[in-house]
This record gives structure tokens, C-alpha cells and sequence, in this order.
């Protein structure tokens, strides 16, 4: 991922609204879970994470309220794209925030 490929599709597990960057392009280790938003090749929002201890996200402390709110975030980044408080500029490759952004969870 970078300027060479961009933030294509295979790079993220799509797990509900919001994404994990897969471990293979983390340089750590394959428990690590970074939750994102991918909205394009170009635009990313990363939120947070840590190590995964469980098999499934809900049974593990350590992640599950990373990945709930990371969900909660890409609704809202969309709802928000849709009410035009987040613009789209530079053909999709940069956005911009209306003044009076407000995120509600």
C-alpha cells in the first residue's frame, strides 16, 4: 500500500461497515488488527486496534470496542459523505470537512 498501488481492495478484510488492514501488510505480527474505512483507492481513514487474542472479534477484549467503533465511524463517515458535511475534491483523491462537522454516534 502506498503511492506505488494505492489502497486497492485486496489490502483490507471487509468485516461490517468498516475494514482490517490485513497482517500481511503490517509489519508486525498476524494478530495485529488495525480497523479502517476504506472509501477509495486513495482515501483511508484509520482508526484504531491492537492484538487480536480470540478467534472471533467479539470474544476478545482487546479489540472488540476497536472494531465497534471503528463500524459506528464508517456509518457516520457515510452518512456524512451523503449529507455533503465530507466533499469529495481532487477527483476522489482527497476530501474536505464542512466547518460545522458534527460526528454522532
Amino acid at each position: 500500500m502506498g503511492k506505488q498501488t494505492g489502497a486497492k481492495e485486496n489490502y483490507f478484510r471487509f468485516e461490517n461497515a468498516a475494514s482490517a488492514l490485513l497482517p500481511r501488510f503490517i509489519e508486525f505480527e498476524n494478530a495485529l488488527r488495525l480497523y479502517c474505512h476504506q472509501l477509495n483507492d486513495h482515501v483511508v481513514f484509520l482508526f484504531n486496534g491492537g492484538i487480536k487474542t480470540a478467534l472471533k472479534v467479539q470474544y476478545c477484549n482487546n479489540v472488540k470496542h476497536h472494531f465497534k467503533l471503528a463500524n459506528q465511524l464508517a456509518v457516520a463517515i457515510d452518512r456524512l459523505l451523503k449529507e455533503n458535511k465530507i466533499n469529495w475534491i481532487n477527483d476522489f483523491a482527497d476530501i474536505e470537512f464542512s466547518t460545522d462537522l458534527i460526528i454522532e454516534l
